[in-house]
């Protein structure tokens, strides 16, 4: 009478083998007190092993599984996206500044004149001098520290 829920699988050692010998001794001399069957030391030892190395790297990866890498054209796909998404979003990040430089010309805006000054030109309408001036004081602090 088979059993339907169960799965038989055998395995050979060599007795000329010293690495199937120390096995099979072990196997064959287990402790009854921590293991009752032969068959449950090897499914422990088993999955000890592959818990510890995972089970990838001992299955065979089947031809229908993708493959994790890419090709260079779907490389070059990917690239020229995130290109059309910077400019996109650059687009908009200018849009965004010169509604507020129009917004403020209406007296609307969020951002104050030196902060659309500093956007627009890159520079402050404050006084360089005024700026080193209060640098070089604070640096110099630093050195009585």
């Amino acid at each position: 009478m088979a059993r339907n829920n169960l799965l038989y699988m055998s395995f050979r050692m060599n007795v000329n083998n010293p690495q199937h010998v120390k096995i099979a001794k072990v196997i064959n001399n287990l402790d009854k007190k921590l293991y009752k069957s032969k068959n449950q030391f090897v499914i422990d030892a088993c999955e000890y092993y592959i818990d510890h190395y995972g089970s990838e790297a001992f299955m065979d990866v089947s031809q229908n599984e993708e493959n994790p890498y890419i090709k260079r054209e779907e490389f070059n796909d990917i690239c020229e996206k995130m290109k059309l998404e910077a400019a996109i979003s650059a687009r908009d990040e200018v849009i965004r500044l010169l509604g507020s430089i129009v917004m403020n010309a209406k007296g609307n805006s969020y951002m104050n004149n030196d902060e659309i000054e500093v956007a627009v030109n890159g520079n402050s309408n404050k006084n360089n001098s005024e700026q080193d001036d209060t640098l070089a004081d604070l640096v110099a602090s630093w050195d009585d520290l």
